[in-house]
C-alpha cells in the first residue's frame, strides 16, 4: 500500500483526489498512479535495495538526457531528497515519484525507434562516476546452477526442466565474457527494452525506469538491446535497430564478441534472480508468480540466448 497524503505532502505534489492505485508491477518496484489536484504523478514503491546517493545520480542522469529525449520528469521531496524512506511513505519499500505520463497501450516502438533512442542517450555527456557493478560485470558459475536446479527439483519448481536445458547454452556464451575497458564506460540506461521505450497518446517516444542507470560500456548496452529483439522475432529486427542507430548517430560499435559479455552476465543474473525468487520463502506470492511467468518466458527457447545466435547476429550486423 502507499500512504496517498504522506506523499503527496512530501513531494508537494498537491491534495490528493483519492487514494494511489497499483498500475505496474516489475523487477525494480511496483508502480501506483496518484492524482492530485496539482498533477497526476507515478509512485513507484522500489523492491529491492535503494539508497539516496544513487538515487540521486540517476536523477541527475535523466535530467541531462530529458534535452534528448522525452522522460517522465522526476520529483524530489521538499527536503531535497529523490527517495522517501517506506515508513514515511506508508509503503513496503522507499517512494521515487514522477510526472506521470499517458502511454497508448495499442501502439509499441518499431526497432527504428529504438535506435534513435538508444543513439540519443549514447549521445548524453554523461561520464561514468563509478565502476560497473557486480551485477552488470559477473555471471553465474556451473556450481551456482547445480544448487539452484536441487533446490527446484526439491521444491517441485516448473522451470527445472527449462533451466536444464538452458545451463549449457549459458555456460557456453560465458566464455565471451571479459572485463569492461574503464576508458569506454560511460553512465547508461541499462534497461532499454520494447517495454521501457513506448509510444505516449501525444505520439511520441518516451525512455522509462531509470533506476537502473549507472556505468556501462554503450557498445554492450547496444548488444544487449540488439539481443532482446531477437527473442521472438527475426533477426531482421535487430538489423534494421543497429542501421537505425548508425543513421541517428549512436557512437558504438559492434566489433566482437566480447560486445556480447553484458548479454551474457545479464541472462545468467536474471535466470538467476527469478529461480531464487521463487523459492524464497518470505517473498510475496505475487513476487514468486511474477517470477515464475519471467521463468516462463526466459525458458521457453534458450537457444535464442547463446553463443551460436550471437555470432548469427554478429554476421548479420556487418562490419
Amino acid at each position: 500500500m502507499v500512504d496517498a497524503q504522506a506523499v503527496a505532502r512530501a513531494f508537494a505534489l498537491g491534495d490528493p483526489l483519492g487514494g494511489a492505485t497499483e498500475v505496474g508491477r516489475g523487477e525494480q518496484g511496483v508502480v501506483w498512479r496518484l492524482a492530485t489536484d496539482g498533477g497526476t504523478w507515478a509512485v513507484k514503491v522500489l523492491t529491492g535495495p535503494a539508497d539516496e546517493a544513487s538515487a540521486a545520480a540517476d536523477v541527475a542522469f535523466q535530467e541531462l538526457a530529458a534535452a534528448r529525449v522525452e522522460l517522465p520528469r522526476p520529483r524530489r521531496t521538499v527536503a531535497g531528497t529523490v527517495l522517501l524512506a517506506a515508513d514515511a511513505a506508508g509503503a513496503d519499500g522507499p517512494v521515487r515519484v514522477s510526472a506521470w505520463v499517458d502511454l497508448d497501450p495499442g501502439v509499441t516502438a518499431t526497432p527504428a525507434d529504438l535506435g534513435r533512442v538508444i543513439a540519443a542517450l549514447h549521445l548524453v555527456d554523461a561520464p561514468a562516476d563509478r565502476d560497473v557493478e557486480p551485477w552488470f560485470a559477473d555471471g553465474v558459475d556451473a556450481a551456482t546452477w547445480d544448487g539452484l536446479l536441487a533446490a527446484g527439483r526439491a521444491a517441485g519448481e516448473p522451470w527445472v526442466p527449462g533451466l536444464d536445458r538452458a545451463v549449457p547454452l549459458l555456460l557456453d556464451l560465458a566464455r565471451v565474457v571479459v572485463p569492461a575497458d574503464p576508458a569506454r564506460l560511460r553512465t547508461c540506461h541499462r534497461d532499454l527494452n520494447d517495454v521501457n521505450v513506448r509510444r505516449t497518446r501525444s505520439g511520441g517516444l518516451v525512455v522509462l525506469d531509470w533506476e537502473g542507470s549507472g556505468p556501462a560500456d554503450p557498445a554492450r548496452e547496444l548488444c544487449a538491446l540488439l539481443v532482446v529483439q531477437t527473442l521472438r522475432a527475426p533477426v531482421d529486427r535487430a538489423v534494421e535497430l543497429y542501421a537505425a542507430y548508425r543513421r541517428t548517430g549512436g557512437p558504438a560499435r559492434v566489433r566482437d564478441l566480447a560486445d556480447f559479455s553484458t548479454v551474457s552476465v545479464l541472462a545468467d543474473n536474471l535466470v538467476a534472480l527469478y529461480a531464487r525468487a521463487t523459492l524464497d520463502p518470505h517473498a510475496a506470492d505475487p513476487q514468486r508468480a511474477f517470477a515464475r511467468q519471467q521463468l516462463d518466458w526466459m525458458l521457453a527457447d534458450p537457444s535464442r540466448v547463446s553463443l551460436p545466435a550471437v555470432e548469427h547476429l554478429l554476421a548479420r550486423l556487418g562490419p
